[in-house]
């Protein structure tokens, strides 16, 4: 019984933490194959507060999950993007936002 108990108390800080996670999408122009969007990524996720980013290079849009609202830098992004050699578009309402 100690052990569910414990259990439980440990999964309720870590449901706590999830909810704060805010993402978004963000049109990236000038990838031409997939290391292209592999550099997209990997620029990304190695700012602070972001958790993952995603490219889908058919529709050239990088989702990018942060650890929070705050984390989500819009226009560190687009500069990191810039510096990356890459044109960032505009921001995509994150379907959280989009009420669905």
């Amino acid at each position: 019984m100690r052990k569910l108990i414990l259990c439980a108390m440990l999964m309720i800080p870590l449901s706590l933490v999830a909810d704060t996670r805010y993402s978004v999408d963000i049109s990236v122009q000038g990838m031409m194959c997939e290391f292209c969007a592999q550099k997209v990524e990997k620029v990304l996720t190695q700012l602070n507060g972001v958790i993952t980013a995603k490219v889908d290079l058919g529709k050239e849009i990088a989702h990018i999950e942060c650890a929070s609202r705050e984390a989500a830098d819009l226009a560190k992004f687009k500069q990191v993007l810039t510096d990356a050699g890459f044109s960032a578009g505009d921001v995509i309402t994150p379907p959280a936002d989009r009420g669905v």
